[in-house]
């Protein structure tokens, strides 16, 4: 009996020392193919370098200030994570995960495509709103914070045809105050027709019509306008018929609504098109046969006004839909603004507009529009004191409506309920 315990004890030593010899024998790195070992190294090599460019990433990010904070602090959550993951995979023993050594490289070369092409994308970004930007963000008149305090701009439309080239003196055929109310998100439109008959700068001695300011400068507009609404610009923006063309084709078209059935040939192209009376949906030539058009209507300027507004409305409202915000069309749509808009926006102020928008997607933006109404007649004007020239005298008291408008807008307050009648919501 004591015997066959001893061989027992004899067999199981023997069978111990064999495990422990051939445990002994299959070293982890004698017996691991080279390819594996190769990819260990790269893996371990790619790591510290790949966390370097993720961030270089995230500081970049957070000094070009194009996305919000909240943003970039889920990125740095998240690359935490990833980063654990990554050094849990170099740190195993290898023997028990031969896969886990193909996981670690496919997480550097992600790792190093995001970097990548965050850095190229956000480059491109950057370069598109720094040229879009005249302004230096210095200018006494413009806000301390675009995305927190109301503001108001003066959009300047240009009617050249074939050039491309903005000019600083041209009339001015389209005259829109856009006030912009960030905090409650709402954006009201003020037209004002080409031919108003207003006193340039608001200088009594030079009564003209409201187009002719624009051949003295933007600035003479701006003055114009201030004098006969009682306010303040703090931006402007002009635009010709290559920017409508080009932003509307860089939002891949707009849905516009027409009060009319009706038929305009002043497209870019010359070509014409049909509009029927509600929704009509407009690629770029379409849209500025929309908006020019006005000899077909009993309100004339006034109904190209109301036009003007509506698409304006349209490109806003496409532009900040989240749709919008992947990198291609959001590189396409501040391109095609940065080739053919001049605006004394800042850099940093057109970031932190972008910025703002991405931050509060939840909640939609509120437009309304008015439009400045006047009577037909013929005056002589500054410009032309030759002969008589066909003007439109104010109506004050659509004028005043506007004011009203205006300083509600500005101070957070609903517009007041005696001007529903000159009011379009959008």
């Amino acid at each position: 009996m004591k015997h066959a315990k001893h061989s027992q004890r004899e067999i199981y030593s023997s069978s111990k020392s064999r495990d422990l010899n051939s445990f002994a024998g299959r070293d982890i790195v004698s017996k691991t193919p080279k390819s594996k070992i190769i990819l260990d190294i790269i893996s371990k090599i790619l790591f510290p370098i790949e966390m370097m460019l993720v961030i270089a990433l995230i500081l970049y990010a957070t000094l070009i200030q194009i996305f919000p904070i909240l943003y970039i602090f889920i990125f740095i959550v998240l690359l935490g994570i990833l980063a654990g993951v990554h050094i849990k995979l170099l740190s195993g023993r290898k023997r028990r995960i031969r896969r886990k050594r193909i996981i670690s490289l496919c997480l550097s070369v992600m790792m190093f495509v995001v970097s990548g092409f965050g850095m190229s994308y956000m480059g491109i970004l950057n370069g598109a709103i720094g040229d879009i930007a005249l302004g230096t963000g210095e200018n006494a008149d413009q806000v301390k914070n675009v995305a927190r305090e109301p503001f108001i701009v003066y959009l300047s439309g240009v009617d050249t045809k074939n050039a491309t080239e903005i000019k600083d003196k041209d009339l001015s055929d389209v005259n829109m105050i856009v006030v912009i109310n960030p905090k409650d998100k709402k954006v009201l439109m003020v037209s004002t027709p080409r031919d108003y008959y207003v006193p340039l700068e608001g200088n009594a001695n030079k009564m003209d019509k409201l187009t002719h300011a624009g051949s003295y400068g933007i600035d003479c507009s701006m003055s114009t306008l201030e004098a006969l609404y009682d306010i303040e610009f703090n931006y402007y923006a002009k635009v010709n018929f290559k920017s409508v063309y080009d932003i509307v084709n860089s939002l891949d078209g707009v849905t516009i609504h027409s009060d009319y059935n009706f038929t305009s040939t002043h497209s870019y192209t010359g070509k014409a098109y049909t509009f029927k009376k509600g929704e009509n949906y407009v690629l770029g030539d379409a849209a500025l046969a929309f908006v020019r058009e006005r000899k077909l209507f009993a309100d004339g300027d006034r109904q190209r006004g109301k036009h003007q507004q509506e698409l304006i409305s349209a490109v806003v409202k496409k532009a900040i839909s989240p749709s919008m915000f992947v990198p291609s069309n959001i590189e396409s749509m501040l391109e095609s603004i940065s080739n053919n808009t001049k605006t004394n926006f800042s850099e940093k102020e057109i970031k932190k507009l972008i910025s703002y928008q991405m931050s509060s997607m939840g909640k939609e933006w509120q437009f309304e529009s008015i439009s400045v109404d006047g009577t037909g007649a013929y005056r002589f004007t500054y410009s032309y004191s030759a002969q008589e020239l066909y003007v439109m005298i104010p109506k004050m008291d659509t004028v005043n409506t506007a004011k009203e408008a205006i300083k509600a807008v500005l101070n957070g307050e609903d517009i007041p309920k005696d001007t529903e009648s000159n009011v379009s919501g959008k």
